[in-house]
């Protein structure tokens, strides 16, 4: 990545959003949805903070990542990136993709295909059976997956991301530039929405 902190300033204002749009899909809010939404924190917190800076370039993984990513696509407000991001191969399969790195493509292709065929009842169900809980949590984790997106890190000898503070950065922080991305992510979110609700109305 050649402008980290602009790159991760924009997700994190991407993120951020994102659990505020999801929320907003539930109709009724009670006090126990608080228990999916901290455990979905939980877990975010916990894979951002095990997971290495780098992880393997291996086929096996590269499949597992396409059938994640497509799995995340089907549920409301995720995306692939997001699911990316966090498996640190965002950048990894932008770079394929780029390049043309066919074997690669048809790697992650093939576990896309895969996990929409295996995953996608499961997740029909589970959203069926307990939709605004299944919201909760993914809004939880979307919290929780703000650690991996701080746009500040230090890389511990172990390989594992920790966030610090702006004027803890070992660079330059570019907090000028950290906050222009940061709103684009936040209105580019909230764009999106507006104009599908204005060719909902359209079409009605």
């Amino acid at each position: 990545v050649h402008h980290p902190i602009p790159l991760w300033s924009f997700f994190f204002g991407l993120i951020l959003a994102s659990p505020i749009y999801i929320i907003k899909e539930v109709e009724s809010k009670k006090l126990i949805h608080l228990i999916p939404t901290i455990v979905g924190v939980a877990v975010g917190v916990l894979i951002c903070l095990i997971s290495p800076t780098e992880t393997t370039d291996a086929l096996w993984f590269i499949f597992l990542c396409g059938a994640i990513g497509i799995c995340a696509m089907i549920l409301p407000g995720m995306s692939g990136s997001f699911v990316l991001l966090l498996l640190g191969k965002y950048a990894y399969i932008i770079g394929a993709v780029s390049n043309l790195n066919i074997p690669v493509l048809l790697v992650f292709a093939a576990g896309a295909i895969i996990g929409i065929i295996l995953f996608s009842n499961f997740l029909s169900w589970l959203l069926k059976k307990a939709y605004n809980g299944t919201l909760f949590f993914l809004s939880g984790l979307m919290i929780g997956s703000l650690v991996k997106v701080w746009p500040w890190k230090r890389v511990l000898e172990s390989g594992v991301d920790r966030p610090v503070l702006p004027v803890d950065y070992s660079g330059d922080p570019q907090l000028l530039q950290a906050v222009i991305w940061f709103a684009v992510g936040v209105f580019l979110l909230f764009g999106i929405e507006y104009l599908a609700k204005r060719l909902k109305s359209a079409r009605e």
